[in-house]
């Protein structure tokens, strides 16, 4: 077979790997951060506006300068294919299957040993969450995702271009246009870039018992264009503000500094290897891209330490990047005493291979179908278009009791302009969305028929109405509070988001249940609720306050022995508490623990009440 045949066949069984992950993944999304949230406000307003407006600000905040060359990726294809949020999962699909096929090319190199055994790696360290590809699993950095990509493209061109003029001139422009992309990605690549040009001197310094000065006058050059890059991007001065945001980003281990030390101490070993003529040029690239990565995390970790710059966010962010190059210079190591051939047909078809497995494994969370969240965003961008006659925005949200939570707020927070403030951000939380607006979208059935005479942009799924006719409660059966019932639009502050049995109060806050009763029912009621407490050996033990209208009408108890940790519990609703249409139940529930302050599983929600039912009735004489 010949070089070039190899090369259509290893392109072939890309291209179909590539169209397998799109089919697969496509039609879906991933619910586990409200990142996306934030990536799809700034798409949306490219999409509709064609630019990121001056006043834009004002209801995305900081996103709205954040750098947006990968939303008008998104956006141009979802000017071609109707959905911008597609756009971002298409971009984030081939993103995680082509970075991977770089990072195995180049670990690899030809040999099927290295392409396995970084394979075996890679399942192995699934663990520590911190990984590339990581970055769109728990939360959604895919900008970051697509700076990898390019990232490792560089890299993968160092390895095969030697002309030292050539080299600074592409860092140099590579690096400022990935300003765009991800400044994070951006400052990597002029550190990796510079590490190797340094490395290569020195090599050539030992090899010919000379100082090249021409060769490091180059060197320096390129080092004062990219500090003066970096320094100078207006998107850098931006991400230096963001990077102060310590948001939550957990990995699969605690001493982070300590991980990426033993990373770049891989990677230095590597490079004295290289020093005695052991390995090939890649690793001469890879050694010095972690030895890079970390050091740029170790000055960003003392920048935090002693000035008080930044976050261990902004920290954790270089992780991913770390701890896949110390992966990859382990790998090479171990390898070296193996004579291995290369085989490329063979291994090119084997690295596809595992960049597809591996992608797999990075968007196994992509579950929820897309079609129903855009369905429901093209009716909300409809009806703000014909301008329903109360419409204004952020006076309007969607709550469908079939859509996920980041399914709502994306429409509400796009379709409908609410502003990302702290109310919206309560919503992710689980906080009741139609309690904090005048209007609200909704699943058009005959019970809102019912309980709301004004009816606005009614369609044959949806219709818009004025939130305080939805919090009319009949009494004429449970609120359930499984992800399907009905309790959330009762909600207000205080409760978690709904799972497939039920929700869990925030045991920080005061939970509120709120709504209407019709005119003609009145006290005294009995209320009746099927709840539980997280009760465990250290935690033997809950009380639960519940009061109505600002008075505690009921105790109750749950232990692991004669209450028990799980039931129905009743409280009796006297006359005088409800003279008026609205009930405002509230459950306190002191000394209530977390289950990773308990010595569980990494669940930082304090658990307060599980809530599973809860039913008001008038009051048996």
């Amino acid at each position: 077979m010949t070089r070039t045949h190899s090369r259509l066949v290893v392109a072939a069984v890309a291209a179909c790997a590539l169209v397998f992950l799109l089919v697969r993944f496509g039609p879906y999304f991933q619910t586990s951060s409200f990142d996306l949230v934030q990536h799809y406000m700034l798409v949306d307003e490219i999409m509709k506006y064609g630019e990121i407006r001056p006043d834009a600000v004002d209801r995305m905040r900081i996103m709205a300068f954040y750098p947006p060359a990968t939303h008008w990726m998104a956006a141009v294809i979802g000017w071609i294919g109707g959905s911008g949020l597609v756009g971002i999962n298409l971009i984030t699909i081939a993103s995680a299957f082509l970075v991977y096929a770089l990072i195995i090319g180049l670990v690899g190199e030809g040999s099927i040993v290295r392409i396995v055994l970084f394979a075996a790696a890679f399942y192995a360290f699934k663990f520590t969450k911190a990984m590339v590809g990581y970055e769109v699993v728990l939360n959604f950095f895919y900008p970051q995702l697509v700076g990898d990509v390019i990232y490792f493209g560089i890299l993968m061109w160092l390895a095969r271009s030697g002309d030292l003029l050539e080299r600074v001139i592409v860092l140099t422009v590579a690096g400022g246009l990935t300003m765009w992309v991800q400044p994070l990605a951006s400052v990597h690549i002029f550190g990796a870039g510079l590490a190797l040009l340094a490395f290569d001197g020195l090599h050539r310094w030992v090899r010919e018992k000379q100082l090249p000065l021409r060769y490091f006058a180059y060197v320096l050059l390129a080092a004062i264009a990219s500090a003066v890059i970096v320094v100078e991007h207006p998107v850098f001065k931006i991400m230096r503000r963001i990077s102060a945001n310590d948001g939550a980003l957990n990995f699969g281990y605690t001493h982070i500094m300590s991980v990426a030390i033993l990373c770049g101490a891989i990677g230095v070993l590597n490079l004295v290897l290289r020093l005695r003529n052991r390995g090939t040029y890649v690793d001469s690239v890879l050694g010095c891209a972690v030895v890079a990565a970390t050091a740029l995390a170790v000055v960003q970790f003392a920048a935090l330490k002693f000035h008080g710059d930044g976050s261990a966010y902004a920290i954790k962010k270089h992780m991913f990047l770390i701890v896949t190059l110390g992966i990859m210079n382990a790998v090479r190591i171990v390898t070296l005493p193996i004579r291995m051939k290369p085989v490329e047909d063979i291994a090119g078809a084997a690295t596809m291979a595992c960049a597809t497995a591996i992608a797999c494994v990075v968007l196994h969370g992509f579950t929820e179908p897309v079609r129903p969240l855009v369905r429901v965003l093209s009716y909300a961008n409809s009806a703000t278009n014909i301008g329903f006659p109360p419409f204004a925005p952020g006076n309007t949200a969607s709550d469908d009791s079939a859509l996920p939570v980041i399914a709502n707020v994306m429409v509400s927070l796009t379709a409908f302009q609410y502003p990302f403030n702290d109310k919206s951000i309560a919503w992710q939380g689980g906080a009741s969305i139609r309690h904090d607006v005048k209007y609200v979208m909704v699943a058009s059935s005959p019970d809102v028929d019912h309980k709301c005479e004004q009816r606005y942009a009614e369609g044959t799924d949806f219709v818009i109405v004025p939130s305080s006719c939805l919090s009319l409660y009949t009494m004429d059966g449970p609120l359930n509070f499984s992800t399907a019932g009905n309790g959330r639009q009762y909600s207000g502050d205080g409760w978690n988001t709904p799972e497939s049995w039920g929700t869990w109060t925030d045991g920080k806050a005061d939970a509120e249940l709120s709504f209407n009763l019709p005119k003609d029912k009145r006290g005294p009621f009995d209320l009746d609720a099927d709840v539980m407490a997280y009760i465990t050996p250290t935690h033997k033990a809950q009380t639960v306050i519940v009061s109505v209208n600002g008075k505690d009408v009921a105790t109750w108890y749950f232990d692991a022995d004669k209450e028990g940790p799980a039931g129905h519990r009743t409280a009796v609703i006297p006359a005088d508490l409800v003279k008026e249409e609205k009930v405002s139940i509230v459950f306190r529930t002191p000394g209530a623990v977390s289950p990773m302050q308990d010595g569980g599983p990494a669940d930082e929600r304090v658990l307060g009440l599980g809530v599973k039912a809860i039913n008001v009735r008038a009051a048996r004489e």
